[in-house]
């Protein structure tokens, strides 16, 4: 799982790699190449770029995405 700039959390699942707005619901899936380990594998996001990799394989792919570097997303109407 990770978290990018504007606080969607991507979560790497067997269904793809799911993204998920700020209350959890899942607004996207991308499909997952056919010998990618998603049990044992994780996301990594970079600013415009999006990877997600296992023991054996990296594959990239270019989102509009902010990398989450230590600065907390804005509150989307909590307290």
């Amino acid at each position: 799982m990770a978290f990018d700039g504007d606080g969607w959390l991507w979560v790497l699942t067997k269904a793809g790699l799911q993204i998920c707005d700020h209350n959890g619901r899942v607004r996207g899936i991308i499909k997952l190449p056919l010998k990618f380990d998603a049990e044992h594998g994780k996301v990594i996001i970079n600013e415009g770029i999006v990877s997600i990799c296992d023991s054996m394989h990296r594959y990239t792919r270019r989102f509009n995405v902010k990398a989450n570097i230590g600065v907390k997303p804005k509150s989307q109407g909590a307290a």
